[in-house]
């Protein structure tokens, strides 16, 4: 489900063997962060607002309460002719179901409708809602768990408590403490500007580094990559070995690679693009700088200076956003080859595109990076890039040439790109004014959540293993076996359909089969995290004197926001680092198991479901046919991703190789010839907001996991039903077959509403709109027009239909 061709790979901090292992073997991986976004208050805290939220908490409870009563009288008049479940938990996915389904719909028409029409998305009242532009089980999975989390969060500490448990509540109390904030604010901001080689404002000529060493800094430190974005990963043609990887910045990322830390950048809001070239734009750089210039006690008795400095920013931002435009890469080939080059031939390449050499040099850039891990003796003689981009950076070196940007102009946009992120972290003033700012360009569509949620979402992003530890601490071990039992079903059903596929040669069927055996699946929690010693060892606090433990890796404190930021990003970016000398001859997967959502990675050839996506309605439907439907459809999705059009090229343990043989390719590209023209001509019901226009090449690689997920997940059901004892039918669903609740399930895990912005925003993805994904997918099914008997040529079942596997 997540896009697990992104470049931006990074492991958070943390160690071990990775979650449950199923049998398989694989390699290093490394997890993806979740994206940032934006987020916004739904209800205000007012009495009468409180009251409402009461009268409707009530309306709901009543609700659930009369379809409960409803099916029970139901259940008992059909008891005498059905073994009907009627256990609490029975009783809970029924409506789980029906609470969605539009039963007035034909399903062989609108499928969606069907089993989505009446959804209504179900947030906890008590907890500050965020505005999304979309509604969906992850967001309802979201706002729960966040009540959950920030309830432990709110606790006082207990000297019984884990040092990972015991510093999150510090870093979460330190983050809400505006007054010890705004005391050291300032001198905390200058004493990290001065580590970085910057001025404390650009009047100031002192303390200065060369402005590439800054940018190297500033990349070390801060995550930030205003010019050059870069990480460590597994190398294409042999993943036992790392290569310092780089790729374009996105210009919209104004948070670092760990996007939404600086709480401007939360959870998807609907918002206006900011345009930073805009004369709002330039009055606000201009306040921002003018108040840094004000607050180390000079006077500005010349505003042109100070506009003409914001102008500068605005200039180098509209270079870097020209790059990015000119490098014309699509989306659809995110998965494509990076080059693997030396320092010296990167240079050239781009050295060739300036009238001289290129401003951006890199060996220095480099040389500054490493300067803190002697031990890891980084060559830019010897050592090898991995280039994704290499046009972004060519052009880059162009447009700096052409423009004649000065070195105190790039100087200045890195000094910007720091205020500007650490704004909010500083004081009252700077986070008061970027707020404001920010509700202005996005025409009032900026969120205002509370500085709570504001630290949660930071907490959450920068500390994923004490939050985990919260997950970890009272997981069900039961849903782990489930989930591997499943899993270890479907790679069964993947190589029974691998073998009876007749355009599959005989090479490249032993290949799949070979490399479905040795995926790994991780389901839950990564194994040292269930290890309290762990967390003692991670996040010790100097000045804590706990018997029998040593004094730990990283310093926090409760009243020093900004230093423990720096801190955990700095710790974080110096794990990513260190993987530069580490030979991954061992799967280590270190990822935040309260992340909802699963991906499959290419480089170790595994699929990670975590913790945070195992409940309704993905798993716990206490029915194998709702589960293989959900779970197992998502399980299938991941799974697949390995015989994608990007997949194929990889071996068995992650490595770059042509294996598959021409006359499969070309079967197989006449396949995805097929669902490319398919979803780009995808007719999308007038209700839909239409006309909405699928990119077919952009969202191909999903398209293919969705209805190969599908398709392998409903013969490993049957394989199952057939193995196992009949199970009874579920409350108030008698009258459909477990063939039916099968897509019920695979359906209802997609319920979505989209805002408008929302749904050009997903346009835009790699993945279709949700009612696509349901619609198109099960268009496609034989399975599911014979499970609802759709007549043919019905809108459910076209007479012309794209196979995967068949």
């Amino acid at each position: 489900m997540a896009d697990e061709y992104n470049p931006r790979e990074y492991t958070v901090a943390g160690g071990g063997n990775g979650m449950r292992p199923v049998e398989g073997r694989g390699r290093h991986t490394t997890a993806l962060p979740p994206t940032g976004g934006k987020n916004h208050s739904l209800f205000s805290n007012t009495p009468r607002k409180q009251l409402e939220q009461y009268f409707a908490a009530s309306l709901i409870a009543l609700g659930i309460f009369s379809m409960i009563f409803v099916i029970s009288l139901y259940v008992a008049n059909q008891s005498n002719s059905y073994n009907v479940c009627q256990t609490t938990e029975c009783f809970r996915s029924s409506v789980t179901l029906l609470n969605a389904m539009n039963l007035s719909v034909d399903p062989c028409e609108d499928f969606y409708q069907f089993a989505c029409g009446s959804w209504k998305a179900d947030f906890p009242a008590d907890v500050e809602n965020d505005i999304y532009t979309l509604l969906s089980w992850t967001t309802e999975q979201s706002l729960k768990q966040k009540k959950v989390l920030i309830g432990e969060l709110r606790k006082n500490n207990s000297f019984d408590d884990p040092a990972g448990v015991r510093a999150v509540r510090r870093v979460f109390k330190a983050c809400q403490n505006m007054a010890a904030i705004n005391a050291v604010g300032m001198t905390s901001l200058w004493a990290l500007l001065d580590r970085l080689g910057l001025p404390r404002h650009p009047l100031n000529k002192t303390g200065r580094l060369p402005w590439v060493r800054s940018l190297a800094r500033v990349t070390r430190y801060l995550g930030l990559q205003p010019l050059v974005a870069l990480t460590v990963t597994a190398s294409e043609y042999d993943s036992t070995t790392n290569l310092v990887t780089l790729f374009s910045p996105d210009d919209s990322d104004d948070d670092g690679i760990f996007g939404g830390w600086s709480m401007d950048g939360a959870f998807a809001a609907e918002k206006s693009p900011i345009q930073k070239t805009s004369n709002k734009w330039e009055t606000f750089v201009t306040k921002m700088v003018k108040y840094m210039i004000e607050a180390d006690g000079v006077n500005v008795t010349d505003e042109i200076v100070v506009v003409q400095l914001a102008r500068s920013i605005q200039k180098v931002f509209a270079i870097v956003n020209s790059a990015i435009q000119r490098d014309q890469y699509p989306k659809y080939l995110a998965a494509a080859i990076p080059q693997e080059m030396s320092v010296k031939q990167f240079q050239t390449s781009i050295d060739s595109y300036a009238f001289n050499v290129s401003k951006l040099q890199i060996e220095p850039f480099l040389e500054e990076l490493f300067s803190d891990f002697p031990e890891l003796n980084f060559d830019v003689n010897r050592d090898k890039l991995a280039v994704y981009r290499v046009k972004y950076y060519r052009e880059l070196s162009s447009l700096l040439d052409r423009n004649q940007i000065s070195d105190d102009e790039l100087e200045l946009f890195i000094w910007w790109k720091v205020i500007y992120l650490l704004a909010v972290h500083t004081n009252d003033d700077l986070m008061h004014l970027k707020k404001k700012m920010l509700r202005n360009l996005s025409e009032g569509k900026y969120p205002t959540l509370s500085r709570e949620s504001e630290c949660y979402y930071n907490v959450i992003q920068l500390m994923k293993p004490s939050l985990g530890y919260f997950v970890t601490n009272s997981r069900d071990l039961s849903k782990l076996d489930q989930v591997e039992t499943i899993a270890n079903n479907l790679r069964d059903s993947l190589e029974s359909t691998i073998r009876e596929q007749l355009w599959i040669d005989e090479s490249t069927r032993r290949l799949i089969v070979n490399k479905s055996r040795a995926t790994k699946f991780f389901i839950g929690v990564p194994n040292w995290m269930t290890n309290v010693t762990n967390f003692d060892e991670l996040y010790r606090s100097r000045g804590e004197n706990r018997p029998g433990v040593k004094e730990g890796q990283i310093p926090l404190y409760e009243y020093r926001h900004l230093e423990n930021l720096v801190t955990l990003v700095d710790f974080t970016l110096k794990t990513v680092i260190k993987k530069l000398r580490k030979n991954n001859t061992e799967v280590e997967n270190d990822f935040d198991p309260t992340m909802i959502n699963a991906y499959y990675t290419v480089h170790d050839n595994s699929v990670t479901i975590p913790y945070g996506i195992l409940n309704l309605p993905v798993l716990g439907w206490n029915n194998s046919a709702l589960d293989y439907g959900s779970i197992g459809a998502i399980l299938g999705h991941e799974l697949t991703h390995g015989y994608d059009t990007a997949g194929r090229r990889y071996d068995e343990y992650g490595n770059l190789k042509t294996l598959w043989t021409d006359q499969s390719l070309s079967q197989q590209d006449e396949r995805v010839s097929c669902l490319v023209n398919q979803y780009s001509n995808f007719q999308v019901p007038s209700y839909y907001n239409s006309p909405v226009t699928v990119n077919g090449n952009l969202t191909i690689r999903e398209n293919m996991a969705d209805i190969g997920g599908v398709d392998i997940a409903f013969r490993a059901y049957k394989t199952f039903k057939n193995r196992s004892p009949p199970e009874p039918k579920m409350p108030g669903l008698q009258d459909y077959s477990n063939e039916q609740l099968f897509f019920l399930a695979f359906a209802r895990a997609k319920c979505t509403k989209y805002s408008k912005i929302g749904l050009e925003t997903v346009l835009q993805d790699v993945h279709s709109p949700d009612f696509v994904r349901v619609l198109a997918t099960l268009r496609n099914s034989p399975d599911f027009a014979k499970a609802w008997s759709c007549p043919p040529g019905s809108s459910m079942n076209p007479k012309e239909k794209c196979r995967l596997w068949s």
